[in-house]
């Protein structure tokens, strides 16, 4: 992932903390197995701690990351802000 779109993700994660949300960062690395692997566990985890928002860097839309985006999007209910290329989940 290019460092400036890690630069622009932690700047929206700071602008929302700054403003009194809790932010969880979701960064697979790229990985869409990863992904595919902890999301759910990971909201899960976001739900109880009581965070507000959720940014999360998108994995390569091929092979198994296509339904893992689609995974994603479905999660966000339709609360997606694009930063980059990256997904907001809020």
């Amino acid at each position: 992932m290019p460092e400036e779109i890690h630069g622009a993700v932690k700047a929206e994660a700071e602008k929302l903390e700054k403003a009194g949300k809790k932010v969880l960062v979701l960064d697979y690395q790229g990985d869409p197995r990863e992904a595919a692997k902890h999301f759910f566990a990971d909201l899960r985890k976001a739900d109880k701690q009581g965070i507000d928002t959720v940014l999360v860097h998108p994995v390569p839309e091929l092979g198994i990351g296509i339904a893992v985006m689609d995974r994603m999007r479905k999660a966000s209910g339709g609360n997606i802000t694009r930063i980059g290329s990256n997904i907001n989940i809020n």
